[in-house]
């Protein structure tokens, strides 16, 4: 998370990302977020899928609940 970036709506952890390209990166770029967060980010081996965890609040209940999401990087980004 880049808690000097504020992100309107946001209030919990997001994920980002920056590609490298030889030794140089570039500039972190928002990835995924929610209004409660997202966190977790586990890369596979061959770097192409993202898995993460995705919080939700649920306000009638006055509780959290998460689930697992997955993407995917295709050729070309």
């Amino acid at each position: 998370n880049r808690g000097d970036i504020p992100i309107p709506g946001v209030s919990g952890p997001a994920i980002y990302r920056s590609l490298r390209s030889g030794d140089d990166w570039t500039e972190p770029e928002l990835f995924i977020y929610g209004k409660t967060g997202a966190g977790e980010p586990t890369l596979t081996a061959d770097g192409k899928k993202l898995y993460f965890i995705q919080l939700f609040y649920d306000a009638a209940s006055e509780s959290y609940t998460s689930d697992i999401f997955m993407t995917e990087w295709l050729d070309g980004g």
